[in-house]
């Protein structure tokens, strides 16, 4: 027991400025359960370029982003159910007499005012038939408004089903699935998006926006080189600079 604490103590430590806390890790693990323990408005900050292997899920406000002079690489592993889509998934594949493994959304922001930099963000896993919501498999899924993803690089698996994407926008109305535990509510809204600075490879579809009722405004895309397929009820702004 002594010998896990004080691994953990190395591994996550806390710094305060102002109001605000910066969560540190490192080692190759520990990175959902820096965010976790973050509060809305911290920084959760990756001090190595290891390789982190967990379905990142982000529900809260904050930034998570490697340090300086490092790249970090989160990988998703496609073995957990979290959030809205996740929830909807197994509630429809499972009244179609199908089975639930994951939602595979891959790195899952589920907040507004969520911002990602200077990191890897990969889903290689390569669904032909994958088993979440939309059907839509990805390496970076962004519900919420005012997410900022500046300076990632973001892959799905070139290997992949025709729907699978890189990164995949809005959550689209909900409501509209049988037996729908989000009857009457409004869809999640997911404006004043940024995507700058970033390297967008593989996956089918690239940046995806679904025309499931996804509520959008504001979307502005800039990276060196990338597959942009948009399909929404409200035109995004795009700026695609070679």
């Amino acid at each position: 027991m002594k010998t896990a604490f004080g691994l953990f103590l190395m591994i996550l430590t806390v710094s305060f400025t102002g109001h605000a806390a910066t969560v540190t890790v490192s080692g190759g693990s520990g990175l959902q359960a820096a965010i976790n323990s973050a509060n809305p408005g911290d920084v959760v900050e990756i001090t190595d370029s290891q390789t982190y292997s967990e379905d990142v899920f982000i529900n809260k406000a904050l930034t998570v982003r490697g340090a300086d002079g490092q790249r970090p690489t989160i990988v998703a592993t496609n073995t957990s159910t979290r959030g809205h889509l996740g929830e909807i998934g197994q509630l429809v594949q499972i009244s179609q007499g199908g089975s639930w493994n994951a939602d595979n959304q891959g790195l899952y922001i589920e907040s507004d005012n969520v911002t990602l930099s200077n990191l890897v963000i990969s889903n290689p896993a390569g669904l032909n038939n994958p088993a979440n919501a939309v059907d839509v498999p990805a390496a970076l899924t962004i519900v919420g408004d005012n997410a900022t993803i500046d300076n990632c690089e973001i892959s799905a698996s070139p290997n992949g089903g025709q729907d699978d994407c890189a990164v995949f926008v809005g959550e689209g109305d909900l409501t509209a699935f049988t037996g729908s535990p989000y009857a009457g509510q409004q869809p999640q809204t997911t404006n004043n998006l940024k995507i700058q600075n970033c390297q967008i490879t593989d996956g089918r579809r690239g940046i995806y926006v679904p025309d499931i009722g996804a509520m959008l405004s504001d979307i502005s895309v800039e990276t060196g080189s990338s597959q942009v397929r948009l399909r929404a009820e409200k035109r995004p702004r795009v700026q695609h600079h070679h």
